[in-house]
């Protein structure tokens, strides 16, 4: 809940990426992962090298 600073918006779009698989289950291990990949994307998307000319 501290990514998504319980804004309920961006829990429900970190759990449907979460649960996206079909799995009923998940560890912590795999929320983070996820968590990681959000960031990553994000900062691409926000570098100016990210966006095309």
């Amino acid at each position: 809940m501290d990514w998504t600073k319980r804004h309920a918006y961006y829990t429900q779009y970190l759990c449907r990426r979460v649960f996206a698989n079909g799995t009923n289950k998940v560890n912590l291990a795999e929320v983070k992962m996820f968590m990681d990949l959000e960031k990553e994307l994000l900062l691409e998307e926000l570098s100016p090298e990210g966006h095309a000319s």
